[in-house]
């Protein structure tokens, strides 16, 4: 937790950026996220912020969090937090947004189906996003591509790969690098998809209701890409109806190849969790290079 002296730059910016003058009320530590330190503010006018604290240094990652929500926000098509501040202090990184209340009832998920689909209609003409970003607490590289495959062989599952041998997996992942590779050149290499503005790290941690039912998505890590990409990370952990497939498909229809494809995106998260939280995911990983390979 950061000194309460340190909560003046904050609220000083936070002024700003909400043209009122903010003082503090209650703050409160939320608990449950692996890599922020996040609390809910309370100003003396009972208005109520998000506030996500880390190390200085964490700064771009809190910074490209906010340029990904404004983009999704700017879309009008689901909710999602506004980002009002993001910078340094003098002891931390922070990124201030909209607080949303959240129910914990269940939901019909076919509105949340219907907007996501909404969301990936906002096209680009190519693939990538103006900057390099973050997925977790793992950089994540957007450089523009026109070549789908190409772009997610050396815009996802290289660098993954690289940082997996860094962190002592080479023996277990090397061997299969070659034949991956050709297998999603195999997949991927006739498949040219509208490039869909992403969410980027779609599970249902990173969605929800609120009180009155509205959908909301979160903790985004944009670029434009696949939108099956999104879709298939939907299904990786679960906790997705079918209501909301049913509704993302009324929307728009995802091809019967998708079932060729989701394997290969999913890798790609399965190896982000390997690189963040170890060796638990190695089996899972080598699960789905089998699949990539053997589906080739």
């Amino acid at each position: 937790m950061i000194q309460h002296e340190d909560w003046n730059p904050i609220l000083q910016q936070l002024s700003t950026a909400s043209d009122s003058p903010i003082q503090i009320n209650k703050l409160t530590p939320v608990t449950g996220g692996d890599i922020h330190n996040s609390y809910i503010l309370i100003t003396t006018d009972g208005k109520r912020f998000f506030i996500k604290t880390n190390t200085v240094d964490c700064e771009p990652v809190l910074a490209t969090e906010a340029e990904a929500l404004e983009a999704i926000r700017e879309t009008q098509c689901i909710k999602t937090p506004c980002p009002f501040t993001y910078g340094t202090t003098n002891q931390c990184a922070y990124l201030a947004m909209e607080y949303l209340s959240f129910t914990s009832h269940p939901q019909n998920q076919s509105t949340l189906g219907k907007q996501v689909a909404m969301l990936h209609r906002n096209l680009c003409k190519k693939y990538g996003w103006q900057g390099d970003n973050y997925i977790g607490r793992s950089p994540q590289f957007n450089l523009w591509h026109t070549n789908w495959c190409e772009f997610w062989i050396t815009q996802r599952l290289i660098p993954q790969l690289k940082m997996a041998y860094q962190t002592g997996f080479s023996s277990q992942l090397a061997p299969f690098e070659q034949q991956l590779t050709k297998a999603i050149q195999s997949v991927l290499q006739d498949h040219q998809p509208d490039p869909s503005l992403l969410h980027g790290d779609l599970w249902s941690g990173n969605a929800g209701h609120l009180e009155d039912g509205t959908p909301a998505i979160f903790d985004p890590a944009s670029y434009y890409g696949d939108r099956e990409a999104d879709i298939a990370m939907t299904e990786l952990f679960g906790g997705f109806s079918p209501a909301f497939y049913q509704s993302y498909r009324d929307q728009w229809p995802i091809d019967g190849e998708y079932k060729r494809r989701k394997p290969i995106y999913n890798l790609y998260h399965m190896l982000n969790h390997l690189n963040l939280f170890g060796g638990g995911y190695l089996n899972s990983c080598l699960s789905l290079i089998n699949t990539i390979i053997h589906s080739a």
